[in-house]
């Protein structure tokens, strides 16, 4: 008798347990359908990267911002603009008094003359790539350090715009040892974070603007073969950097991968006028509303001086909705596809908004 109710009650158990674990997972389904995207418009200042604690100060403050207009119920991604890591070379230099680029990189040189030297003589590189090798490893420590902290801190995915320095090798989601091989490179490289402060990946530029070539940064291109795609509760983020999302190669790359949300961290070195917002259509925009390759983009924009360096541009959130929020760029009559953008080229917002996926 008592076997006859057992079995009954084991079946009723299993029953119960199958209920709530659907449930649940309907629920989790359910909370992922919707993602909450926040764009950073930065404006750069030399002072912020006076120290790693200025850095991390100034990455805090930007993140109490959208956590100040984000309900922390539905799953997030902070999105940063391009470069944001790269002017960490001048840390620990007193530059914020100097006029140009020129002449910080000059100090910086003359203060690592050493290790400098060595790089430039031994990889036969550029001074401002053997700049670049010699600060590498305290730029990127700091770089690191400060985004893994904020993304648990604040638990949300950060993709950390991008920084210059060479590959350095992820293990179990920790930034490792610089990576063998090609040890005199250095790339425009974003790093992905998750709410739980690893690194999930990292994706190289692949094209490269007239500044980051060898009369410039001196930066070496990622192989558009090694262009990943990452897979995540929240959907498989494509990273392309800037210029790679104009590149049809590149999203082409990212689609066979998977990707479903285009992410173009951006530092656009040149005025906003007619000409460049048009030109911009070609990215994000063209990709995800006018061809609906993508369920949304975000384009974060750096904007302000560095130095005798100035960048502008709008930030935007993009999808494939015919609903807008009727702005567009500010001299463009395109209005669908944005859900958000930016009200200013030279100033510092951020855009937050939930996507219906």
């Amino acid at each position: 008798m008592s076997m006859i109710l057992w079995i009954p009650k084991c079946i009723l158990l299993l029953i119960i347990s199958l209920l709530i674990f659907t449930s649940s997972s309907m629920k989790a389904y359910a909370v992922n359908e919707r993602l909450q995207v926040a764009a950073v418009q930065m404006k750069w200042s030399i002072e912020d990267y006076s120290s790693a604690e200025a850095f991390a100060r100034r990455i805090k403050a930007l993140l109490e911002d959208v956590r100040s207009n984000t309900d922390k119920t539905i799953p997030t991604i902070v999105v940063f603009p391009e470069d944001i890591g790269t002017p960490l070379i001048f840390t620990g230099h007193n530059v914020e008094h100097l006029l140009s680029i020129k002449n910080a990189v000059n100090l910086a040189v003359r203060s690592n003359i050493g290790a400098v030297l060595w790089n430039r003589i031994w990889y036969r590189v550029s001074w401002v790539r053997g700049l670049a090798l010699a600060k590498a490893n305290a730029a990127v420590k700091i770089y690191v350090d400060t985004f893994s902290e904020m993304a648990e801190e604040y638990q949300v995915y950060i993709v950390a715009g991008s920084i210059c320095i060479p590959d350095y090798d992820i293990v179990h989601g920790r930034l490792g040892k610089r990576s063998k091989g090609n040890y005199g490179n250095i790339y425009n490289i974003s790093y992905f974070f998750g709410p739980d402060g690893k690194i999930i990946g990292t994706q190289k530029k692949s094209y490269l603007t007239e500044m980051e070539c060898s009369d410039g940064l001196d930066l070496v291109p990622g192989k558009l073969e090694e262009m990943e795609v990452f897979d995540t509760d929240i959907g498989k983020i494509a990273i392309a950097i800037c210029y790679d999302a104009f590149k049809e190669e590149v999203i082409q790359k990212l689609l066979r991968e998977g990707g479903e949300i285009l992410i173009q961290p951006s530092a656009n070195p040149s005025l906003w006028n007619k000409v460049q917002q048009e030109d911009w259509l070609n990215s994000s925009w063209k990709h995800t509303y006018q061809d609906k390759l993508f369920k949304c983009a975000i384009n974060s924009m750096m904007v302000g001086d560095l130095f005798d360096l100035k960048c502008e541009g709008q930030s935007s959130i993009i999808t494939k909705s015919e609903l807008s929020s009727q702005k567009g760029y500010m001299s463009s009559d395109i209005y669908a596809g944005f859900q958000r953008v930016a009200r200013t080229k030279d100033d510092e917002e951020v855009l937050v908004t939930i996507v219906e996926l």
